[in-house]
């Protein structure tokens, strides 16, 4: 089914309902190979209040911002009083991976 979407075109795939935040790439959990397209996979963690008995959920949301190349998501938890940021990761688009930035 994931094949499917990327040949469609889809670039971005969300998901959610699980309270449990995730963003992956395409290459990080699918073994392909050859000149394939990528695809960020991101499930939100979710706003709703977490479940009883369920420990270590967070409520929290992804920002996305999209470039011509790239995929940028932002991980925000909400704590106690305010957002914080947990997470920034960026993913390539297309079939070109994303240039190496100096550390």
């Amino acid at each position: 089914m994931l094949a499917s979407l990327v040949d469609s075109g889809a670039e971005l795939i969300l998901a959610g309902h699980i309270h449990q935040g995730a963003v992956s790439e395409r290459h990080e959990f699918e073994v392909i190979r050859g000149d394939v397209r990528g695809a960020t996979v991101s499930i939100a963690p979710g706003l709703g209040q977490p479940r009883p008995q369920r420990r270590g959920e967070a409520r929290g949301l992804h920002v996305y911002q999209c470039s011509e190349d790239s995929i940028r998501v932002e991980t925000y938890v909400w704590r106690d009083e305010d957002w914080g940021l947990t997470a920034v990761r960026r993913f390539a688009r297309g079939r070109r991976p994303l240039t190496v930035e100096p550390a």
